[in-house]
């Protein structure tokens, strides 16, 4: 159960994580930009 807990929970996190950082820069770059 660990080893199948362990693999489920890395993709999760980084699939949450990485939306809102890509989201961030994006709006970075915009704010920059304009």
């Amino acid at each position: 159960m660990t080893r199948i807990a362990e693999p489920r929970l890395s993709p999760v996190a980084i699939l949450e994580l990485r939306p809102t950082q890509m989201s961030v820069g994006l709006l970075e770059v915009q704010r920059k930009r304009a």
